[in-house]
């Protein structure tokens, strides 16, 4: 799924290989909490608006 949303916002886009020591492992650590905190609000906002949605409809 990351692959997916990093091609798709090119938001977030770690290297393949994985980092060998500290220094490459913090900034890669990095991306991929931004990367996964990203997409955890984006889907709360889908949530939100879609509630919002359908919570106006049974009001009527």
């Amino acid at each position: 799924m990351g692959t997916v949303i990093s091609e798709w916002l090119n938001v977030i886009g770690p290297d393949i290989e994985l980092p060998t020591n500290m220094i490459e492992l913090i900034p890669y650590l990095l991306t991929v909490f931004f990367g996964v905190l990203s997409v955890y609000f984006v889907f709360k906002a889908f949530v939100s608006i879609a509630s919002a949605i359908i919570s106006s409809w049974r009001k009527f």
